[in-house]
């Protein structure tokens, strides 16, 4: 019957993923949209051992627009965080059937699912780890680098191919959510250089707003 954020307040066990996503704007961040959403947390004992070195891009790997609900998933279905990457769920026959600890998001186990008034709380056996692309290293550049990070990210093209992208819900104002809009960038693409592949291996040389 409460909000997430003053439900992540009381729980002791949760106290240093609470204080995280409050230093990391998430929380504000999730009270200014003012929409339904999901949480992927670890209590506090393993999210001691985590690294959150890069802590902008671990905060948003942390958070869906979407309220789902358990009962509503599927498996092979993908979710889309705010950090631009999918997480894929995995239902066995006992998650089927009940059994929340066969629940899995890139095949990490769900240990407690806790539905909020604006949303939902996986707590997970550790954090979801997803790969960054040399395209999420940019982005996340400081702002030292942001004269370099604006003409890379000036060249880069949006597109919403609503034929072949899903629906995945519809968020509290009553507009569809689709599981996928597309980033290019047609200038490093017609170099044969995808900038957001996770498996491509480069080197980059970062000018800093001084240099340039």
């Amino acid at each position: 019957s409460v909000t997430t954020e003053a439900y992540l307040q009381d729980q002791d066990s949760l106290s240093g993923m609470y204080a995280f996503l409050r230093d990391q704007g998430i929380l504000e961040q999730i009270n200014a949209k003012d929409q339904l959403h999901t949480l992927f947390l670890v209590d506090d004992a393993t999210f001691a051992q985590e690294d959150t070195t890069n802590a902008t891009f671990l905060a948003k790997s942390l958070v869906t627009d979407i309220a789902l609900s358990p009962s509503n998933l599927y498996d092979g279905e993908r979710i889309l965080m705010w950090h631009g990457k999918y997480v894929v769920v995995s239902l066995d026959s006992a998650a089927l059937a009940g059994n929340i600890s066969h629940i899995r998001f890139n095949e990490v186990p769900v240990k407690e699912i806790i539905k909020t008034s604006d949303g939902y709380i996986y707590v997970l056996e550790h954090l979801i780890k997803t790969p960054m692309s040399l395209y999420d290293v940019i982005n996340n550049l400081g702002d030292d680098y942001s004269l370099f990070k604006e003409m890379v990210m000036a060249k880069n093209v949006l597109t919403f191919d609503k034929p072949n992208s899903k629906p995945i819900g519809v968020d509290n104002t009553g507009n569809t959510v689709y599981d996928s809009v597309f980033i290019s960038n047609p200038f490093f693409d017609a170099k044969g250089f995808d900038l957001t592949a996770e498996s491509l291996t480069a080197t980059v040389m970062l000018p800093s707003n001084e240099v340039i």
